[in-house]
């Protein structure tokens, strides 16, 4: 799993229940879930939209431009989110 061992995932979790404490922790862990959740369907997005553009597809609903201008602010939103919970 991205090329970290369980020894190294025991030790970041327990460095962040030090630093964040355990009151906070399962927040945080449903902030990161969120994140990534959103940064995959960023990326999924993207690649459709993408995979739609490209030659030899007819069907292409919007510009990439448009698409790259969506994700861009959906990733200042998330960023600015995440900014207000922490």
């Amino acid at each position: 799993m991205f090329g970290v061992s369980m020894g190294e995932l025991v030790l970041i979790f327990l460095a962040a229940f030090i630093v964040v404490g355990p009151g906070r922790l399962p927040g945080l862990a449903r902030m990161l879930g969120r994140f990534v959740k959103t940064a995959r369907k960023a990326v999924r997005d993207l690649s459709d939209a993408v995979d739609a553009e490209s030659p030899g597809n007819a069907g292409g609903s919007g510009s990439l431009v448009d698409e790259l201008r969506e994700a861009g602010r959906a990733a200042r939103n998330l960023e600015d989110g995440l900014k207000e919970k922490l």
